[in-house]
């Protein structure tokens, strides 16, 4: 199985459960460049790993670039967003 086969549409931006464990969950998103993940809260402090693309995390008081292989932290009930600067995919564990 390959992330790109996971999304069938190009959406400005794609979300995809692929993983449900015990603990947690694990989504697949797509990002087309330029597209916006808009502004959100998470109920769960999570982990955003960029797997290929390029992608701008952001908080309030904080940004992050994520490239190929980086990740971030994303603290439970602060709004945030995603930007990506080229078409990207990305994995959301919780």
């Amino acid at each position: 199985m390959n992330l790109k086969s996971l999304h069938q549409l190009e959406k400005e931006v794609s979300a995809v459960k692929f993983f449900k464990g015990e603990l947690g969950i694990n989504s697949a998103l797509e990002i087309q460049k330029d597209g916006v993940l808009k502004s959100h809260i998470s109920q769960t402090p999570a982990v955003l790993l960029c797997v290929n693309g390029w992608v701008v995390y952001h908080e309030e008081d904080r940004e992050v670039s994520l490239k190929s292989g980086d990740y971030v932290g994303i603290p439970a009930m602060v709004p945030h967003w995603v930007i990506a600067e080229e078409i990207s995919q990305l994995i959301l564990m919780k």
